[in-house]
């Protein structure tokens, strides 16, 4: 038999903790075991997590256009460059190098560049910074670069980290708007037209230099953060307060509607007024009213032409009006003037018959004047200019000048040497002349001085004081001033127009200054006025000076001509054929009468003997006086012709002057009538 172990009761105690221990020594091991299981997976898990990690930072560094690298400090080593290197280096990550790198950085940015990555190092901060990058033989890129600095510890820098960016398309972007914005600066700049931009205050935020200009002030800067309402739109065209909220400008600010006006004016910084037509839209940003702009022009040049188009339209009225009535009124003058001439050429009238016919003729010379002076401002004169000197017209008119104006009014004839000439009607100039010292005259009642000058002058294009636009060129300047009472402004817009005085009541036709007007501008002239009340108003005229030679003026005195020669006179009214055969037969000629065309070429057929000359009215009921003409000059190829009219719209009389033949203008005396026949016919017989 074996040997027998007895178990006592503390080897018992130390065998159940034998066991105990063993137990729980196996279970610790399954427990390691299975941590260790769980351990193993849970690397294999990290594992493949880093790998799904490093994928997807592959792929993100694969996929955005800016280039990741990394770099040792002393730029010796490059640790890393993302793909994108590709496009923005022009090179394979791997083939990047700083030796590359610097070699393509375009040389005026190297340096700079060079500096910005030593200063982010040295100061260990990130540092940003763009430069030009060009590869392949391209354009230049500019590029945006950020360098961090790594650090490991507190006091050493590991590495360098950077992003860098192809930013060429923002800076061509910003580029075409600096570009648009210069357009956009350069046409607001360059416009006529004042633009302002305005807040929802009314206050300016922009203002473009033409609208400094016109509003008087030398920079635009003066007008930015003030109030422009309160600044140059606070009163209305009659100086009367303008409240801003009555202001269309700024309704339209309150509402955000547009709105336009042409009847107001702003007030420019020395406290003078012009005109304006005026635009204001509203500004929106995002969806939100934000401001407007206000677009503004000066309109005085308009306001002035619109006034000469209505002064034309005042003229071309009375001047339809005139024609109407003055070839009829010219015949009746006609046959006044001319039977009194013949009366007085008689030797058998009394003294009081005598003074009697000298009233008469008095009478019709007014009623001549009258006419003549409705159909010059109107512009239906016929003119018959000349070469001349105004000095020489004014010194010519000055002892008749002296006896009009009276002995308490001096005269000063003020006259440039070597005066250029002019080209135009003398006697119409010397009826400006004469309303103009008239007007001097009666605008000094108590006297005064008068003063008479010519001179030499060359205008510019415009002319602010004759409120138009002038042809640029030499003129010659007839000027006559007085100290009398001046006029106002507002006469001032009236003064040539028709029938307008400030005369009492028979002391004044207001067809004087009219009369010139008309004159002045016939002959390619201006006219203007500068006058001050209580002190004093000068006219000045500008005709246009002319190179050529000043032509004689006739004697006076000499008697009228006379003539054997046979006139064939065609007339249609009754009374001005009998005066005027009665007139050439007085002087000597054979008449022939004939009151129609067809009566005259009757004439000119049947008369055996010559006949030297056709004296012929313009107008005629069926023949016109010129085909009339050329019938008779085909029939008698030697006879010579002399025009007559009363009125000058006819257009065939302006074919008649074209051709330059002579014309004789109704109402005409008989010693005119003589003169012209004799001029006719000496100078075509010297032909």
């Amino acid at each position: 038999m074996g040997q027998e172990y007895v178990i006592t009761s503390e080897r018992e105690q130390i065998l159940d903790l034998l066991i105990s221990t063993f137990e729980d020594a196996v279970q610790q091991n399954g427990e390691l075991r299975r941590r260790e299981a769980e351990l193993t997976n849970a690397k294999a898990e990290l594992a493949r997590y880093a790998r799904s990690l490093e994928a997807q930072l592959d792929r993100i560094l694969h996929s955005v256009p800016d280039v990741v690298f990394s770099l040792s400090p002393d730029w010796q080593k490059v640790h890393y460059v993302s793909p994108a290197a590709r496009n923005v280096f022009g090179c394979e990550p791997d083939a990047f190098s700083l030796d590359y790198w610097k070699s393509h950085v375009l040389a005026e940015d190297r340096d700079r560049v060079v500096e910005e990555v030593t200063r982010s190092v040295r100061l260990g901060s990130p540092r940003t910074f763009e430069y030009r990058f060009a590869f392949n033989g391209g354009p230049p890129h500019w590029i945006f670069q950020t360098m961090i600095p790594v650090r490991e510890d507190e006091d050493s820098i590991v590495r360098l980290d950077g992003i860098a960016r192809d930013v060429t398309e923002h800076h061509q972007m910003a580029a075409g708007l600096r570009e648009s914005e210069e357009r956009v600066r350069l046409l607001l700049e360059s416009t006529a037209e004042g633009v302002c931009g305005l807040d929802l205050n009314g206050c300016c935020t922009f203002c473009n230099r033409a609208a400094a200009r016109l509003l008087g002030y030398a920079d635009s800067a003066e007008l930015l953060g003030r109030n422009l309402h309160a600044l140059v739109h606070h009163s209305r065209p009659d100086g009367s307060p303008y409240p801003q909220e009555e202001s269309p400008v700024h309704r339209a600010l309150a509402t955000g509607s547009g709105t336009h006006g042409d009847d107001e004016v702003l007030w420019r910084a020395d406290g003078t007024t012009f005109p304006i037509e005026y635009w204001a839209h509203p500004i929106w940003r995002g969806g939100e009213f934000v401001g407007g702009v206000v677009t503004f022009v000066d309109i005085t040049e308009r306001r002035n032409l619109e006034a000469q188009v209505r002064q034309a339209q005042k003229l071309e009225a009375v001047g339809r009006l005139a024609g109407g009535v003055a070839h009829d009124f010219n015949n009746l003058l006609t046959v006044i003037l001319g039977e009194t001439e013949l009366a007085l050429m008689g030797s058998t009238l009394d003294a009081e018959s005598t003074e009697a016919l000298e009233e008469v003729r008095g009478a019709a010379e007014r009623a001549k004047l009258l006419t003549r002076q409705l159909l010059t401002f109107s512009r239906r004169e016929i003119v018959e200019p000349t070469v001349f000197s105004l000095n020489e017209l004014v010194q010519g008119m000055e002892t008749m000048l002296r006896r009009l104006i009276g002995e308490d009014i001096q005269l000063v004839p003020r006259l440039a040497p070597e005066l250029g000439a002019v080209r135009a009607d003398r006697s119409q100039l010397e009826q400006v002349l004469m309303n103009l010292v008239v007007n001097a005259r009666d605008a000094m009642p108590a006297g005064g001085s008068l003063v008479i000058e010519t001179a030499n002058v060359t205008l510019p294009g415009d002319d602010a004081e004759l409120h138009v636009d002038v042809e640029a060129g030499p003129y010659v300047l007839l000027a006559v001033s007085d100290t009398g009472t001046g006029m106002s402004e507002e006469v001032q817009t009236h003064i040539f127009e028709p029938f307008f005085t400030t005369k009492v009541r028979d002391k004044g036709t207001g067809l004087g200054l009219a009369t010139s007007y008309g004159i002045v501008k016939q002959g390619g002239g201006h006219i203007g006025v500068y006058s001050e009340l209580g002190v004093g108003t000068t006219m000045k005229v500008y005709l246009p000076r002319v190179a050529a030679t000043v032509e004689p003026v006739a004697a006076d005195g000499t008697p009228a001509p006379t003539g054997r020669e046979t006139v064939l006179l065609v007339e249609d009214d009754e009374h001005v054929r009998r005066t005027a055969a009665r007139m050439l037969r007085a002087h000597g000629y054979q008449v022939l009468e004939a009151n129609d065309g067809p009566a005259a070429r009757e004439i000119a057929a049947s008369h055996a003997g010559p006949i030297h000359l056709l004296v012929v009215d313009v107008v005629l009921p069926t023949t016109g006086g010129r085909e009339l003409a050329q019938q008779i000059r085909a029939a008698r190829p030697g006879i010579k012709v002399l025009f007559a009219s009363g009125y000058t719209e006819d257009i065939i009389l302006h074919h008649v002057l074209e051709q330059g033949i002579t014309l004789i203008q109704k109402p005409f005396t008989p010693e005119a009538l003589a003169r012209k026949v004799r001029e006719v016919l000496d100078r075509q017989a010297q032909d």
